[in-house]
């Protein structure tokens, strides 16, 4: 009797388990999804730059320039004589979730018309504050770097 009392308490814990145990491995999501730009990351923002990349067939030192927004993420290039060159709609429309106290993660859709890129999915971005200063990358993977530091103007 001993032993049939045992071998079910050892089947029913068994069962319970296999039953428990998938729900363990499954992460919190407490963050939720809110639109627009957090407003600690609001403001114009700039890195100095001492050479343009060569795409860009411009010689000189400058600036480039991050102006976030509520509803879009653009980032310029400026001449030493304060000349936009090229500003681009990086992230239009966006969606943020705090992620740590200092760092949010973004998506929304790419360029003016604020769509997607194409791939099925929403643009990531993430973005580090540390004081007056952020930098980004675009993505959320880990194996990403971040860009340097921008600091607010």
């Amino acid at each position: 009797m001993n032993k049939l009392r045992t071998s079910i308490l050892i089947a029913t814990a068994t069962v319970s388990l296999s039953l428990f145990a998938p729900t363990l491995n499954q992460p919190a999501q407490a963050a939720t999804w809110h639109k627009g730009m957090p407003k600690a990351l609001r403001g114009k923002w700039s890195h100095s730059v001492k050479k343009f990349p060569k795409y860009m067939g411009i010689k000189g030192s400058g600036t480039y320039r991050l102006t976030i927004v509520k509803k879009a993420f653009v980032n310029s290039y400026f001449t030493k004589k304060n000349k936009e060159l090229a500003p681009e709609i990086f992230l239009a429309n966006p969606q943020y979730k705090k992620i740590s106290k200092t760092t949010y993660r973004l998506q929304g859709g790419h360029g003016n018309s604020g769509m997607s890129s194409g791939y099925g999915h929403h643009d990531p971005l993430q973005i580090a504050k540390q004081g007056n200063k952020i930098k980004y990358k675009y993505s959320w993977s880990s194996h990403v770097k971040y860009s340097t530091w921008f600091y607010k103007m």
